[in-house]
């Protein structure tokens, strides 16, 4: 859900400040200078809580409280649009409904009639129905959206593993625990902090070539600590190091995938992902010995 923008607050507080400034210029008694600050504050404080107050929601709702369906059962979602804690009657509203990420019914401008919309759908297969609904308000767009659960237990995987990927990637682990690790770490004091070191650390991927690159955060204190191994999900980008999930109490390793340093600036990153490393989730793809 989007909210409505906080400019308000910041125009009325300096409009205040503003003639704060002009009203310390006159010769005003220290009780009618006092008497106009704090009518002054009130106007502050009620205009910020209006602003807060009107703050805009769809809301998206199943008539299932457990949000969970049998195969072939109709989902009634009901649609509403509030603004202040109050149902607008005239609400103008884009939707779209289907299986999650392949919606099947989309339609614009649909006027809530008495505040009030109904959408039903329903699924024969196992997997996730979702109503995404998107309502125009004073020319900004507010969004809402609910999923159901049909036989959620009952999902099976869409690909078939290969027959022998087990036994693939059962060789791989065992070619990767025979080749040295060769560790280098690099200490970024920059990047410490006064319970945590951070380390630029590199790994050797293959024998005589490729390393792979992370971050490393290690506690000061000496003593045995629990470790959480950080991964990327997608991206070309720099790793600054975790030194807030938990402070002087965690070691933390964050790493990269694509065998380049993860300390240089955002820049760099963004040449190589419009060259080098362009497109690069599609590298390899059809051959298992050199996907990346």
């Amino acid at each position: 859900m989007r909210r409505t923008s906080a400019k308000p607050h910041y125009f009325t507080i300096m409009t205040n400040h503003y003639f704060v400034s002009l009203l310390r210029k006159l010769p005003l008694g220290g009780s009618l200078w006092g008497l106009i600050t704090l009518l002054l504050l009130c106007f502050t404080l009620t205009a910020v809580a209006q602003t807060k107050n009107n703050a805009v929601s769809v809301v998206v709702t199943p008539d299932h409280k457990d949000w969970k369906y049998e195969l072939g059962e109709t989902c009634t979602f009901t649609v509403t649009v509030w603004r202040a804690q109050c149902l607008l009657d005239d609400a103008v509203i884009d939707y779209e409904l289907g299986p999650e990420m392949y919606p099947t019914e989309k339609k614009s401008d649909v006027r809530l009639p008495k505040g009030k919309l109904e959408v039903k759908g329903k699924m024969k297969e196992p997997g996730f129905l979702r109503l995404k609904v998107r309502a125009k308000i004073d020319g900004r767009i507010y969004e809402g959206a609910a999923t159901a659960g049909y036989a959620p237990e009952q999902i099976q995987p869409i690909s078939q593993l290969p027959d022998d990927f087990e036994s693939w990637w059962a060789g791989q682990l065992e070619q990767a625990r025979h080749t040295p690790l060769s560790p280098r770490m690099v200490l970024m004091p920059e990047r410490c902090t006064d319970v945590d070191n951070v380390y630029h650390v590199s790994f050797q991927t293959k024998a005589g070539c490729g390393r792979y690159y992370g971050v490393l955060t290690v506690p000061k204190a000496e003593g045995k600590y629990p470790a959480l191994l950080r991964v990327p999900g997608a991206g070309v980008r720099p790793y600054p190091g975790d030194t807030y999930t938990a402070p002087g109490k965690i070691i933390i390793l964050e790493v990269g995938i694509h065998g380049i340093p993860v300390d240089m600036e955002q820049s760099v990153y963004d040449d190589i992902f419009a060259g080098a490393l362009k497109d690069y989730w599609t590298f390899g793809r059809d051959n298992r010995e050199r996907t990346i």
